[in-house]
């Protein structure tokens, strides 16, 4: 959370981003304390706790905030992403997710978030918890899976649950994109000034079914001010 400078750039900027995710609560955690926290606007002043400042302290009207409501490790300590989590099998996994949910699907059905980095995806047992989690999730008539986008969208314009198949937002308009196997990505290397290199040793990897031979990579690692990959 980059507190007032960022939502000034939202609100401000072209695109006119409508959302943060990156907030994260504490005191809002817990169904047994202060209640879990819904997705709010900024129309009105936060009233959110501030875990990590500088937090924004004016109004942005139609910015919107999707609170990181935290999970509870092993340890019984606050973790905002999954990757942050301390466990030690794919059980601990599964049962700090199944916690979290409970709370929310029990209680005032705040929206549950799911944030991870990319290195949670690297880890077998982690991951064979958190599909164990999905799985589970598909036993529950009423519990969607959907983007933070998509989740506003209601949020904006609720309807009742017996309505749900005519919601436009939630319409599949489109099909599904062919899977991408393994063998047909290709892997760009960059050096830490984030040119192109050939070098064992490398920054940074960009993976890609969309780049299918290796001239086709950007030649620069894609960039804050420059995500083309063209300025380095």
């Amino acid at each position: 959370m980059g507190g007032d400078k960022q939502l000034r750039a939202m609100k401000n900027t072209a695109a006119r981003l409508l959302y943060d995710a990156s907030r994260v609560s504490v005191k809002f955690s817990k169904s047994s304390g202060d209640g879990l926290l819904w997705p709010y606007s900024y129309d009105n002043q936060s009233t959110q706790d501030c875990v990590q400042p500088p937090c924004p302290r004016q109004c942005y009207p139609g910015v919107w905030e999707i609170p990181m409501l935290v999970f509870w490790d092993v340890d019984s300590k606050p973790c905002a992403v999954l990757d942050g989590c301390q466990a030690k099998t794919y059980n601990d996994i599964f049962r700090l997710l199944y916690d979290r949910f409970i709370d929310h699907y029990k209680t005032n059905r705040a929206p549950f978030l799911i944030s991870m980095n990319p290195a949670f995806l690297s880890s077998e047992f982690k991951v064979k918890g958190l599909r164990l989690f999905l799985k589970y999730l598909t036993s529950y008539k009423r519990v969607y899976f959907v983007s933070v986008e998509r989740a506003l969208d209601w949020i904006q314009n609720p309807i009742p649950f017996s309505k749900l198949d005519d919601f436009k937002p939630w319409k599949c308009s489109r099909p599904n994109p062919p899977i991408c196997p393994e063998e047909t990505l290709n892997r760009c290397l960059y050096d830490g000034k984030r040119r192109s290199t050939t070098a064992s040793t490398f920054t940074y990897a960009l993976r890609s079914c969309a780049i299918t031979r290796p001239q086709d990579c950007p030649r620069c690692y894609p960039w804050v001010r420059d995500p083309e990959g063209r300025l380095c």
